[in-house]
C-alpha cells in the first residue's frame, strides 16, 4: 500500500465503523469486493476503514472534468447538501476540481451508467487482476426493485460477469468477498469468500451468481441488524 493511499486513511480513525469479519480475507492474489451502497459515503467508509488497497468501479461521471459537476450537484449537493440553484452549482464546480484528479489517482476504474456490460471497465479490471489487485464494486441499481427490510435494490451482475471473464482467461477462480455495510449500526461486515461457477447457460449463471451475492450480503445487513455478529 503505498504512501500516497496509507495518507488518505487517516480521516478514517474519525469515522468509527467496526469491521466485522476481516479473518475471513484469506487470499493474497486478486479479489472481488463487493458490497451495498446505501449512503453518499459508503465508498469512503470502506476505503477509510479496511487495510486494502482498493481500486473501486464509479460512475464515469465521476472521473470526467466535464460531467462531474452535474453529477456531483444531482446526487450529492442538492440532495445532501440540501444546496440548490446557483450557489449549489457553484460548490459542485469546486467539489469537482478535487475530486477529480484524486479518484484518478487512486486508480478508479470508470463505468458508464445504465450498462452492465461497459467493456473498457472490464478491459481495465481484467488488467488489474492481472496484477494481483483488489477490486471494490457497489453494484446496486436504483432503477430496480429495493428490498423493504434492508433497503438494498437488485444488483446488476456486471462482477459475475468479471469473474468469468478472468476465470475464461486464467483458469482460475476468483474470490469474491460479500461486504454489508450498517449505517445505523456503524457496521463493515465482510463474508467469506464465494467463487463463480459455470453451470449450464453463461448468461444463467452469471445472473444465478450476482443474485447468490446480493442475497449473502442482505443476509450479512440482517445478522449486523439483528446483532447476530460479534
Amino acid at each position: 500500500m503505498g504512501l500516497f493511499y496509507r495518507a488518505l486513511r487517516i480521516p478514517g480513525v474519525f469515522l468509527r465503523y467496526r469491521v466485522i469479519g476481516l479473518e475471513n480475507v484469506r487470499h493474497d492474489g486478486p479479489a472481488l469486493y463487493v458490497a451495498n451502497h446505501l449512503t453518499t459515503l459508503g465508498p469512503l467508509l470502506f476505503f477509510f476503514a479496511l487495510p486494502i488497497r482498493f481500486y473501486p468501479w464509479i460512475k464515469a461521471d465521476l472521473v470526467d472534468s466535464r460531467r462531474s459537476p452535474d453529477y456531483l450537484y444531482k446526487e450529492f449537493v442538492q440532495p445532501v447538501l440540501h444546496l440548490k440553484g446557483q450557489p449549489g452549482l457553484a460548490l459542485a464546480r469546486i467539489c469537482s476540481w478535487f475530486s477529480v484528479p484524486l479518484l484518478r489517482r487512486l486508480g478508479s476504474i470508470p463505468v458508464e451508467s445504465g450498462t452492465d456490460w461497459t467493456g473498457k471497465a472490464f478491459r481495465i479490471s481484467l488488467v488489474r487482476l492481472l496484477e494481483n489487485k483488489h477490486l471494490l464494486i457497489f453494484p446496486e441499481d436504483t432503477a430496480r426493485e429495493q428490498d423493504p427490510r434492508t433497503g438494498i435494490y437488485a444488483f446488476a451482475c456486471g462482477f459475475a460477469e468479471l469473474c468469468r471473464l478472468y476465470q475464461e482467461r486464467t483458469g482460475h477462480h476468483l474470490p469474491v468477498y460479500p461486504m454489508a455495510v450498517h449505517p445505523a449500526r456503524k457496521v463493515i461486515a465482510i463474508a467469506e469468500a464465494e467463487f463463480y461457477q459455470t453451470q449450464g447457460n453463461r448468461r444463467e449463471s452469471v445472473r444465478r451468481f450476482g443474485e447468490q451475492v446480493q442475497e449473502r450480503i442482505r443476509q450479512l445487513y440482517l445478522d449486523v441488524q439483528d446483532g447476530l455478529l460479534a
